[in-house]
């Protein structure tokens, strides 16, 4: 990445020389304008939907030119007549804002044809990037790209395109999803915003590569903002975290006498080349970099924006950096911590990388001069702009269907569903790739809907969360997700933002296939749902302490049934140091309480399962294959660390009266939670493990953590496990 050759400008007739590229490059660009705008005018003539209303007698068809005045033109339909309408997508679509689909257009179809598809951003036509010449890469202070690439540039003003669609960073707390940048997309992929350590383009596992923390500086003395987690307990501060919607807490700093002051922290396996770069960074370009790291926890992730960064630093580091108090870390910052840092122009340098250029509207991306694949002069490219869901449906909307659409690109979400009263909502066979936030979200009262036989991939955060229902009456939600691919979400965020995330009462989650993601497949709480046939696979790579199927810190989440699913290659094999040395496949956490777990099947898993100190659960009929650790982990937690929890005016007694638990419907759809304080509150009393399979079980390898007598002290029971199998 040196630009001492740049000093070859230097020569006589320097002046001439730039004066002759600039007048150059300007006509250039004017003539690339000129071919941009021609073809989005062109483009944009042609009808983009087809409206068709079938009535008693005849069907009309009307094409339209947005789906604006498509949605328009359905709800202008006389409904006694007319009351149905297909709305079909002709063309690829470009939106920049919500299409939102109100009652007024109850009772419409929305398709495509073919492979057409809403672009939630703005696509940049391949004549307009243009190679970076070796002078203007040194006069803008870009950095030389390897051998075999090719550095380009594009100048967002000619898709009128300007920073303040760019999107913000944001800092974040524990599993929220708040960035809502803009992303380059190219084949339908996320590109790689500049960063160290580079990370592979298309991602196996694992994808992400670290930086350490070597040093931590004085504890702060200046207000970030942050309130005190309610113990210094890694197990309360996350339950703190996810009962207050991610809301960062801070536990009390773990640094020792220290050199470094507060909001700094030192590194020292960065190569000395990349220290001294990042260090060189004019500090206005320097602060719209952002660290990205799990500094406390590794299952716990969030922003941090840097505010300085110099050379060396405590015993031997090669680079000190500051941070803006006002971003702080998740819970603290320990040593061993791993981050990245990103958004940073000095380390665009791989193909595949990109830079927003927000001073001057353009962006810079490197490509491999051997492969075409994510070439944007050969594949479809876009931004993404759209920061709000490219299709809302809410006040009380009925009877749409969403079927066979593509969603490709956005800022925000692909399909946002919610309000009461709103329901009968079909999303079947649709594709959304590479969304800022979630895929696809049914909540805020929405019910009797479904997501079925979908594709979704690259979402930012959580690909689908469902939550409906009325948990004070047990009133199911009516919610399904369905036979749907889900695959590489959490891409923004990387904990706490599953594959489907579930709450309320009584959403169906079946035969979906759910992998290649880094925290979770499975996550939520509520009542009465059913977990059944789904494929969960390569998940839980690069954390500690977590689950592939994960809910917990409940007595009055009950009913929920897991039964024939499969959990496959549930292993942390990202080097991790901080937490727990534990993955499961099945996590059953602080003290969750009558879940039904038959017939799942676990294969190369850390853990098969951990029932952490929970009652009235029902382990049975399921078959350990290969795993690492042992099969079942049970403890009695609520006994001694998390006594707090159970006893007096703890989260879970709480939880008991704010349901009014010894009264219908939770004393008759639960009769033993009745006795939930009369009988032994904080023992993990009620469990059953009934004829469950252990294969290679072995004293290394052992069924369960605790012998069978200690089993039956606690009040549960383990009976008819099958060894030879």
């Amino acid at each position: 990445k040196s630009n001492s050759f740049c000093t070859l400008l230097a020569l006589p007739m320097r002046a001439f020389v730039l004066c002759s590229v600039l007048v150059i490059a300007l006509i250039a660009d004017a003539v690339v304008a000129a071919l941009v705008h021609q073809e989005h005018t062109l483009r944009d003539a042609e009808p983009v939907a087809r409206v068709c209303t079938q009535c008693t007698i005849f069907t009309d068809c009307q094409d339209v030119l947005t789906l604006s005045a498509a949605r328009d033109t359905a709800r202008a339909r006389n409904f006694t007549n007319c009351p149905t309408a297909t709305v079909t997508v002709l063309r690829d679509v470009e939106v920049t804002e919500t299409l939102q689909l109100t009652q007024a257009v109850r009772g419409t179809q929305w398709t495509a044809n073919g492979t057409a598809a809403i672009i939630g951003g703005v696509r940049l036509n391949a004549s307009g990037w243009t190679e970076v010449s070796p002078s203007e890469r040194c006069d803008r202070g870009l950095p030389r790209t390897p051998t075999g690439t090719t550095l380009l540039r594009y100048s967002l003003t000619d898709v009128n395109l300007t920073s303040a669609g760019f999107g913000k960073y944001h800092n974040g707390g524990l599993g929220q999803c708040v960035q809502t940048r803009a992303e380059l997309v190219i084949a339908g992929v996320p590109m790689t915003v500049a960063r160290y350590p580079n990370a592979p383009l298309m991602p196996g596992e694992p994808w992400m590569q670290w930086s350490h923390v070597s040093e931590v500086g004085k504890a702060s003395s200046v207000d970030d903002g942050l309130v005190d987690c309610p113990t210094n307990d890694a197990a309360d501060a996350r339950r703190w975290a996810l009962d207050n919607g991610g809301r960062n807490c801070r536990l009390s700093s773990t640094a020792t006498a220290s050199t470094l002051e507060a909001h700094q922290f030192a590194v020292s396996d960065m190569p000395a080349d990349v220290a001294a770069r990042i260090a060189a960074t004019p500090l206005s370009e320097l602060q719209q970099g952002w660290a990205h790291g799990f500094w406390a926890f590794d299952w716990a992730d969030n922003y941090i924006q840097l505010a300085n960064a110099t050379v060396g630093g405590p015993k031997g580091a090669n680079l000190t950096i500051s941070y803006n108090p006002k971003t702080p870390p998740v819970y603290r910052m320990v040593p061993k911590a791993r981050f990245y840092v990103t958004n940073l122009k000095s380390e665009l340098d791989q193909p595949g990388e990109y830079w927003f250029d927000e001073a001057a509207n353009a962006v810079y991306l490197v490509v491999d001069d051997s492969d075409t694949s994510y070439d944007p002069r050969v594949q479809q490219t876009i931004v993404t702009t759209t920061s709000g869901s490219v299709i809302e449906v809410t006040e009380a909307a009925t009877n749409i269907q969403i079927e066979g659409l593509t969603i490709l690109g956005s800022r925000g979400g692909g399909i946002s569903v919610r309000g009461a009263g709103t329901l009968n909502i079909t999303i079947a066979d649709v594709t959304i790739q590479t969304t800022g936030l979630g895929a696809i979200g049914i909540d805020g009262g929405a019910s009797a809907s479904t997501v079925t036989g979908s594709n979704i991939r690259f979402a930012g955060c959580r690909a689908v969360s469902v939550s409906g229902g009325d948990s004070a009456t047990l009133a199911s939600g009516g919610l399904v997700v369905a036979n749907n691919v889900i695959e590489r979400y959490a891409r923004w965020t990387r904990t706490y933002n599953p594959g489907v995330s579930f709450g309320g009462v009584g959403a169906v989650v079946t035969a979906n296939a759910i992998g290649h993601a880094p925290h979770n497949g499975l996550q939520g709480g509520g009542n009465n749902h059913l977990f059944a046939r789904n494929a969960l696979h390569n998940l839980c790579y690069e954390v500690r302490d977590s689950g592939s199927f994960y809910v917990g810190r409940s007595w009055v989440h009950r009913g929920m049934v897991l039964q024939d699913n499969t959990f496959t290659d549930i292993v942390a094999i990202e080097p991790t140091f901080l937490g727990s040395d534990s993955v499961q496949a099945i996590y059953l956490d602080d003290q969750q309480s009558g879940v039904t777990v038959v017939n799942n099947t676990c294969s190369n898993v850390h853990v098969c399962m951990l029932i952490g100190g929970g009652r009235d659960n029902t382990i049975s009929g399921n078959r350990c294959g290969s795993f690492q650790k042992e099969c079942i982990a049970f403890d009695d937690r609520g006994l001694n660390w998390q006594r707090a929890m159970c006893t007096g005016d703890g989260l879970l007694v709480q939880q008991l009266h704010q349901v009014h638990y010894q009264s219908p419907p939770y004393s008759t759809e639960y009769p033993r939670i009745v006795n939930t304080l009369s009988d032994r509150p904080c023992t993990p009393v009620g469990n059953a493990f009934v004829d469950n399979y252990c294969c290679g079980c072995n004293q290394t390898r052992p069924f369960m953590s605790v012998a069978a007598s200690t089993v039956q002290a606690w009040g549960s029971s383990e009976s008819g496990t099958i060894y030879d199998c």
